[in-house]
């Protein structure tokens, strides 16, 4: 068996294509027997890398799941996909976000906004954390708790004075 290790260090943030262009506010909910309809932790700030780490690779709950984006302040240019099923978290780089485009802040919200469908905020860009959890039941408010206390004020280069 061989281990395949993200590309990590081969992407570069002024290569052609490749930006992440997935509406992820319009992330599918799976319909339910159950009260539970699902919950989404969304942040404009990053997850420090190594508390994510931590929190990201422990064991789930088998009976819920979760599926959207992240970024973290080590890597500010890579929009990470996040998958968790069967209580296993499965996280890859899914592209990069415009933002780290040379010159993306030149661009008119608007159309920034058009080509990821994601809003343009003027401190973070279109970098954003949307996961989408269904089943969480009783333990939504300790996941969402665990989540936010991973946020940090972002990397170098990076202010988040403007976010509240």
């Amino acid at each position: 068996m061989t281990i395949e290790l993200m590309p990590l260090d081969d992407m570069a943030p002024d290569a052609p294509g490749d930006i992440y262009v997935g509406a992820v506010a319009s992330l599918a909910v799976s319909p339910s027997n159950t009260v539970d309809h699902g919950h989404t932790f969304e942040d404009r700030r990053p997850l420090g890398a190594l508390k994510a780490l931590c929190l990201l690779g422990q064991m789930w709950p088998h009976e819920m799941s979760a599926e959207g984006v992240f970024w973290i302040d080590t890597q500010p240019d890579i929009c990470f996909k996040i998958r968790i099923a069967d209580g296993i978290a499965a996280y890859r780089p899914a592209g990069y976000w415009m933002a780290s485009r040379l010159q993306a802040d030149a661009l008119p919200p608007s159309i920034s906004e058009a080509i990821t469908s994601r809003a343009w905020d003027p401190v973070y860009g279109d970098r954003t954390q949307q996961i989408r959890f269904t089943d969480a039941g009783d333990d939504w408010r300790r996941i969402h708790d665990m989540l936010a206390r991973c946020l940090t004020d972002g990397p170098d280069g990076l202010s988040a004075a403007a976010h509240p």
